[in-house]
C-alpha cells in the first residue's frame, strides 16, 4: 500500500495521504490539492505567469470555502 504523508500549508498538520485508494473505495480525501495561477503584467505573452499547489487539510478547506462564500462562523 502506497502510504504518503504531507503537511497542511495553513495550520501544519502532519495529514496521512494514500494516493489511489482513496479514490478506488470512495474515501474522502483527507487533503485538498489546489493550483493557483499568478499572471505578470496581465500575461500579454501569455508565458508571464507563476505555478503554485496548495494543500489543504480538510477543515481548512472547509475553511477556506466558507470565506470564498462570505459565510460567517456563528
Amino acid at each position: 500500500m502506497n502510504i504518503q504523508y504531507t503537511v497542511c500549508d495553513r495550520c501544519g498538520v502532519k495529514v496521512e495521504y494514500r494516493e489511489w485508494t482513496t479514490m478506488r473505495f470512495n474515501k474522502t480525501p483527507k487533503i485538498s490539492k489546489f493550483k493557483v495561477l499568478k499572471l505578470f503584467s496581465g500575461n500579454p505573452s501569455g508565458y508571464d505567469y507563476s505555478e503554485k499547489y496548495i494543500e489543504l487539510c480538510n477543515r481548512c478547506t472547509k475553511d477556506l470555502d466558507s470565506f470564498l462564500k462570505n459565510e460567517t462562523k456563528e
